[in-house]
Parts: structure tokens; sequence; C-alpha cells
């Protein structure tokens, strides 16, 4: 199809497998702008063999969701390929086993776009983040979806300014638990919640991560037995934006009258749908 677009100026691709052929046969010189996110491909030489193609790109996307490409070689295909590129945005994510270093890995790959092509020459920073296995590499600027629940085990980045809170005012799905992670310093603040799965009794240390709930939209509530009544009240009064409540039990317990005495004025939705309970005989 790219072959009879010879005027084509901005492209977007998605791809799945490695069996899609992406390639083109000739030069595609009018291309300027290329978005391209290879869900499922590991091998890389089919984009490769692609960007070959596009001399005159200057804005170039990139979204891999298994796989990452070291600031070596990224450094050796655009000096090759892509010498008019200006903007350079990705975000890469992969698994390792796990008898890796993880973080002798980490080192290796931020120390890949330390060189004055990255620094100097492009001023094109890089942040990289691990959860356990899990590696994400990204550009400084680009927005990334984390799909991680807990907070990350490390953060490090090429820029020397990187704010790590600027990570966490852009993180608005919480459970309490991920918290407590020790790697968390304690400066740290959250924000900008507006999705949050918290098992009471709330840990005092909560309090001092979280400094204002106005922007939570849904509040799913773990354990609850009449006994935290007033503390989910007081929880209750701290969220002026709450739209959807939702209350869970881990045990079979009976039905909990102050489930039905709680106020607030904003909520429009309740979601009992998985609270066990039985009656007694009255």
């Amino acid at each position: 199809m790219l072959a009879h677009t010879p005027r084509l100026k901005h492209l977007s691709i998605f791809t799945i497998t490695t069996n899609d052929d992406n390639c083109i046969a000739s030069p595609l010189s009018t291309l300027i702008y290329l978005r391209i996110s290879n869900f499922g491909m590991r091998d890389t030489w089919k984009m490769i063999s692609f960007l070959q193609k596009i001399s005159n790109l200057q804005h170039l996307e990139i979204r891999f969701m298994n796989n990452i490409i070291d600031g070596h070689q990224w450094e050796q295909i655009i000096r090759n390929y892509l010498p008019k590129l200006k903007v350079f945005h990705f975000g890469m994510r992969d698994k390792r086993s796990a008898d890796e270093n993880i973080q002798e890995l980490v080192d290796q790959l931020i120390d890949s776009f330390r060189s004055s092509f990255w620094i100097d020459e492009h001023k094109w920073f890089v942040r990289c983040i691990t959860w356990n296995t899990v590696i994400y590499l990204q550009t400084l600027f680009n927005k990334f979806r984390y799909d991680e629940n807990n907070f990350p085990n490390s953060f490090k980045s090429t820029y020397p300014n990187d704010d790590h809170q600027e990570y966490y005012n852009n993180r608005t799905n919480v459970t309490d638990e991920a918290l407590f992670n020790p790697s968390i310093s304690s400066n740290i603040r959250l924000s900008n919640i507006r999705h949050l799965w918290i098992t009471l009794p709330i840990n005092d240390q909560f309090w001092s991560f979280v400094p204002s709930l106005d922007q939570l939209h849904s509040l799913t509530v773990s354990s609850y037995i009449d006994t935290y009544q007033s503390e989910l009240q007081a929880l209750l009064n701290r969220t002026p934006h709450l739209h959807i409540l939702t209350v869970k039990q881990d045990a079979l317990l009976p039905l909990q009258v102050s489930l039905f005495k709680f106020t607030n004025t904003s909520i429009c939705g309740l979601d009992f749908e998985k609270l066990n309970y039985q009656f007694n005989e009255e």
C-alpha cells in the first residue's frame, strides 16, 4: 500500500507479530512523521529495514512492550539512516528472567544513553524505571503509561535534574499497599489520585504520602467492618468529588449496618455486588 502513496508525510503503524511485512521496496522520501507500536515484535531487523528507506524523517515515536533497544543501537540507526531527525520519543518495556541482575542491566542501559550524541547534540534524556523484573525505558518528556500497580524498585535518569515527583504526580491509580514500598522517599507526595484501593484500618503513613484526595473519583474499601465506621466516614469527608464507592469483604461476615449510615453528597454509584454477608434469625 505504501508504494501507492508517494506523497505520504504522516504514518502510524501498529504491528502485533513479526509476520506482517511492513518493509517498503523503494525510498519514501516524503515521510517526515512516523509512529510505530510494535507490541509483539522482538526482532528489530524489519523496523531497521523500514527506517533505512525514510531518510527525511524528522519526527519519530516508538513504543515497544516486549523489547528494548539500547542507546548504542539507536545512535547507530539514527546516524546511519535518519540524519534529519529532530524529535525522538520512545517508551520501551521488557520483562527479564528472575536470575538476571536487573540493576546491572539498568546501569548498562542508562550508560548507553550518556554519550555526547544524546546529551550534547540532541539533548534527548532518558529515564529507566524497574518493577522487580520489568524494565521501562522512556525519553524523559514522553508520557508513557505504566501498567504496574506498585511503585518502582529503582528510578534512574540521564537528566541531572530529573524530578521523581513528576512521576508520582502522574500516578492516578494507587493501592495503599504500594505506598509502603521501602524504596519510596518520605518526601514523595501523591496529589492527583483518581482511583484508590485501600484496606482498613488506614496506616498513619498513608497520609504522609497523600496530602489531599480532592481529585479522587473512585474508592474501593477492602475488609470493611462496623468498627471502621468513623474512620471511613472521616475518609469520605476528604473526598469532595468521589463518584463511586465499592466495599469488599475478605471473609463471610454479617451485614455491616453502618454501611447505610455514611454521608457523601458527591457519590452517585455504590458497588456492594461482591460483598459477602449472612443474615441471622433476627
